[in-house]
Order: C-alpha cells, then sequence, then structure tokens
C-alpha cells in the first residue's frame, strides 16, 4: 500500500514495551550502520541514569537460529567481551553458551555456562573428551519470561560474566584463550543480537557497568523500599578485614552481598574490636554448610558459649544478601528479605571498630547503612 495512506501505529500482545518513538533522516542517523561495516550500535537502559547507553557492537549476529555455532572473528583476546541480549521463554528448562575450540563435535569447550531454571547455573570445561571439574553459582539473574543482557568479558585471570550490568561470577581459564575460536549456543533462550564488544575497558558499557557496581546499594528490604549505601567497597578480596567508616552506634547496620563458593565449608562474618587476630569479636557468624549457622563471641582470647541458627538461608554455589543492624540489645540479622536471628551484646557494641570476612565466600559488595530506623528495620 503507499506509505502515504499510513497514519497509525498499533501494538498489542504478549510485550512490554519502555519506549517507542520515531527516528528522522535514518540513513544520516547515528543508529544506521551498513552492513559492510559488520557493526550495529545496541542501546542500553539498564544503568542507574535515565539515559540510555549506547555502544558498537562489531561482528553482530541477529536473532541467530538456535542450536547456533559460528566463528568468531579473530577470535578471543584480553578485553575484548561477548555480549548477548534477549530473552528466557516462560517455560525454560536451560540453556547453553559454549566457548569453543572449534566447530566440530569433539573439539574442546574451554568455558561452558549453562543455566538449568530451578537448580543452577553450571560452568565447566570439557577437554580431550572429558569433563571437568565442574562449578556453580545461583540462576537467580535469570527469570522466565523476561529479558537480560549479558556481557561474558574476557581477562587476564577468566571469564568474568555480568547479567544486567552486576557481576555475576568468575570462571578461571584452564585452556589458554589463544586456541578459542567459536560460540555455540542452544537451548531455551531467544537471542535478539549477540556480537563482540573491543576494548572492553575503555567502552561506555564497562563505565555503565562500573556506576552500577557502585551504585547497588539500592536494594529492595523487607518492606519493599530502598535502602542506600554509603561507602561501598567493591570485590573485596578474602580474607578481608576493615574499619568501619560511619563508626559503631545504635541503628547502623553492614551490608554484604556475595555467593558462597560452589565448594564451601563455612564463611565467617566478624564485629571485631581491632584490626588484629587477636583482638576481641563481639559478634561471630559463621554459617557452616550442611550444619547450622554458628554464632559466638571471642574475649581475652577465648571462645565463649556458641549459640546456633538454622543454615536455611545459605547454600553453597548460591548468591545472598546479609544486613546486620546494631541494636541497644544485640545485632539483628536479615538474609535475603527476611529476618534470620538475633545475638544480644556480650560485648558493648562502642569498643566495635571492624568488620571481618573469611572463609569460602566471594563479596561483591560491602557496604554500610547510617540509619535503618526511616527504612522500617
Amino acid at each position: 500500500m503507499p506509505v502515504e495512506k499510513v497514519s497509525t501505529l498499533g501494538i498489542h500482545g504478549d510485550v512490554s514495551l519502555s519506549i517507542c518513538g520515531f527516528i528522522n533522516n535514518w540513513k544520516t542517523s547515528s543508529y544506521f550502520v551498513p552492513v559492510e561495516e559488520k557493526k550495529t550500535t545496541v542501546t542500553w537502559t539498564s544503568v542507574p541514569s535515565s539515559t540510555p547507553i549506547k555502544f558498537e557492537v562489531s561482528n553482530p549476529i541477529s536473532s541467530p537460529v538456535l542450536p547456533y555455532v559460528g566463528k568468531m572473528p579473530g577470535g578471543i583476546k584480553q578485553n575484548i567481551a561477548v555480549f548477548f541480549q534477549g530473552a528466557v521463554p516462560a517455560e525454560a528448562k536451560s540453556f547453553t553458551i559454549d566457548f569453543l575450540t572449534g566447530q566440530g563435535k569433539g573439539d574442546d569447550i574451554a568455558f561452558q555456562f549453562n543455566p538449568r531454571f530451578g537448580q543452577f547455573i553450571y560452568l565447566n570445561s570439557f577437554r580431550n573428551g572429558s569433563w571437568e571439574k565442574e562449578e556453580t553459582t545461583t540462576d537467580k539473574p535469570f527469570t522466565k519470561g523476561e529479558a537480560f543482557i549479558m556481557f561474558v568479558v574476557i581477562t587476564s585471570e577468566g571469564y568474568e560474566v555480568y547479567v544486567n550490568g552486576i557481576k555475576h561470577c568468575m570462571f578461571k581459564h584452564r585452556i589458554p584463550i589463544e586456541k578459542v575460536s567459536t560460540l555455540g549456543i542452544r537451548g531455551d533462550v531467544s537471542l535478539s543480537i549477540c556480537g563482540l564488544i573491543n576494548n572492553w575497558s575503555s567502552s561506555s558499557c564497562f563505565k555503565a557497568v562500573m556506576e552500577l557496581t557502585q551504585t547497588v546499594g539500592t536494594v529492595t528490604s523487607l518492606k519493599e523500599v530502598k535502602i542506600e549505601v554509603s561507602q561501598p567497597i567493591n570485590n573485596p578480596a578474602i580474607p578481608y578485614v576493615g574499619k568501619i567508616p560511619i563508626g559503631v552506634k545504635q541503628d547502623v547496620a553492614i551490608f554484604v552481598q556475595g555467593t558462597v563458593l560452589a565448594n564451601a565449608k563455612d564463611f565467617r562474618i566478624n564485629f571485631q574490636t581491632g584490626l588484629s587476630d587477636g583482638d576481641d569479636i563481639a559478634f561471630h557468624l559463621n554459617p557452616r554448610m550442611g550444619r547450622y549457622t554458628a554464632l559466638n563471641t571471642f574475649r581475652s582470647r577465648r571462645w565463649e558459649t556458641e549459640e546456633s541458627a538454622p543454615l536455611k538461608p545459605f547454600d553453597a554455589g548460591a548468591s545472598f544478601y546479609i544486613i546486620i543492624a546494631i541494636r541497644s540489645n544485640g545485632y539483628e540479622v536479615y538474609v535475603n528479605d527476611q529476618k534470620f536471628c538475633r545475638f544480644n551484646h556480650r560485648i558493648p557494641f562502642e569498643k566495635v571498630s571492624s568488620v571481618g570476612i573469611k572463609g569460602d565466600v566471594s563479596i561483591s559488595v560491602l557496604g554500610f547503612i547510617e540509619n535503618l530506623i526511616p527504612l522500617g528495620f
């Protein structure tokens, strides 16, 4: 039909739209890239500000038919990211993304990323015809029926995976990246686009991800209010010991967001009177996998009477967030939106100056909450 007759736009069905609008002079706009340049401009809106981030994806693959196996031009090297934008079908069971050394069925897999819904995300490598030691992490970043954006960043250490702007996991190199040439995708996922981002650390995406990580202190509490975390410490090396910068007084809290390691035995969070190993520990929170959570005090170089709480909120390979509030009569612990336990003061909280974290855990953010009272806690 003649385009002059078209006057109206209609949209219906199973879709949610954040925005629609019009781009005049399409061929001269920044969105138009000739096919031969093998680049596309993608807009990413999952960032703290309301301004979308535009970035270029080279060698884009639009709506690949699955299962997909294809060469990555030039292979991969450090400081390159592989970008995926797609959605998980409502009835999904699992999907798999493989970084392969070739296109044959028996070729090695340097990194397999395999979310299995209702279970875990499984991480592994396949070499010389055999699967190697499997690692796991939580499947929480992905929700059935919802869209996602994912970056797999190649670093000197391994494959860093970011989902919807937040660093989710790291898989250390087992096969040299120089041998990786091919990308494979299969399973219950639909992708609108995937491709490469060169010079990740200088890209607009990297900046947006870092900003989002630094403001990850906005979390949803039991009352569904937003909590601002001040002075966040991102990805602290474990073991960690540091001063509590906001000081310790009634109704302040620490916020810890992290993941229990796949083969974890236990981890510890300590409220200490100083930075050294021999200083008193006013409150020792110690989840022991497969058993219980131990609560105790260490004073004058001796452990006191141990108390316990169930292990329920903590699973090997699963992510969590903890808020530990200092009250007039003790420490209140909230885990993943639920009140978990209370430990009465044995050492005056005014003597507490430091927090320590040890054991089988990785921490993405450690931060501090200056006043819980307005938030309903």
